[in-house]
């Protein structure tokens, strides 16, 4: 695992869910790579605070030692940057 950053977030509505898009990046030795992910909402206000929450942090990222630009972020590994959102509940 390696720390990575979030380059951009924003949200938007799909059929009446909000969606959040987060984009990231993270370096392997000496090269950059990036990644992304998708969290899901009930509502507007919700995915508004999911981008302030998440937009220029630090995050963990998981990356294949064979092919570094395979990454994914599990949540999991993130509950020091939200505490309790994470709780498995």
């Amino acid at each position: 695992m390696t720390q990575g950053r979030v380059e951009h977030a924003s949200s938007f509505e799909n059929s009446g869910s909000w969606l959040t898009d987060v984009s990231y990046s993270y370096r392997v030795e000496n090269d950059f790579y990036s990644g992304q992910f998708q969290l899901k909402s009930r509502s507007e206000e919700k995915a508004s605070r999911d981008v302030a929450r998440w937009k220029d942090q630090n995050i963990g990222v998981r990356y294949s030692a064979k092919k570094p630009d395979i990454s994914v972020v599990r949540m999991e590994d993130q509950s020091g940057l939200h505490p309790g959102e994470f709780l498995g509940h």
